[in-house]
């Protein structure tokens, strides 16, 4: 699996919101978009750039650029952190395919 915060670094909300045609705006002291899940006219979505978080205060959803794409798509985790993967041409070193070894042990309880 990818790690999130390379995902999160590599498709930053302001570029990923872009791609929806939902540009980022400066609002006040933080900024605002357009919320892709309600029909929004005006902005109605908080987005923090420097924590790479968001949140509608329309529908009550929020999180992170993965949390947008898994809502958005109607896909788990994994799906959605794949997606944003591949659009962002991130390679997943264990698509090869290999079992990964994490840890061996030998044990024996009193039966052998």
């Amino acid at each position: 699996m990818i790690d999130r915060a390379r995902i999160i670094q590599a498709d930053p909300l302001d570029s990923y919101l872009a791609k929806l045609d939902r540009p980022v705006v400066k609002s006040g002291s933080g900024h605002a978009a357009r919320c892709p899940f309600p029909d929004d006219k005006s902005p109605s979505m908080s987005v923090n750039l420097e924590r790479q978080v968001w949140y509608c205060h329309a529908c009550g959803f929020g999180g992170s650029v993965i949390d947008m794409e898994m809502r958005r798509t109607g896909t788990g985790i994994k799906d959605a952190m794949r997606n944003l993967a591949d659009a962002a041409g991130i390679k997943d070193d264990r698509a090869d395919g290999k079992a990964h070894k994490v840890a061996t042990y030998d044990y024996k309880d009193a039966h052998g």
